[in-house]
């Protein structure tokens, strides 16, 4: 049989299971940032003057909407686009949003 000793540094050991306590915190908040959205290959991406005349949002409201995630949107140069489908039944707007709270 082998009596071999293996030691460890105390505080070196306890800084690995610091690391590794912070490394799966941060995995997980990258877990859950993650959010799968319908594809919109087929959807016709309208600017924010026309999502303004559709919903009567004004366009400040829009910009602010999208640039907060508040709702379904996508930055082209410095115009947002909006999904026309979803726009002409509303849904491009997130449940989550707290804009009417502003």
């Amino acid at each position: 049989m082998n009596n071999q000793t293996i030691t460890i540094d105390r505080s070196a050991f306890e800084n690995m299971v610091r690391a590794s306590a912070e490394y799966q915190k941060a995995v997980n908040e990258v877990f859950a940032s993650i959010h799968v959205e319908e594809p919109f290959l087929k959807d016709e991406w309208i600017n924010t003057k026309e999502t303004q005349k559709i919903t009567g949002i004004s366009k400040e409201k829009l910009s602010r909407m999208a640039r907060l995630g508040e709702c379904v949107a996508k930055r082209v140069g410095k115009d947002w686009r909006f999904p026309r489908s979803k726009v002409e039944d509303m849904t491009f707007i997130h449940e989550n949003n707290t804009a009417d709270r502003r």
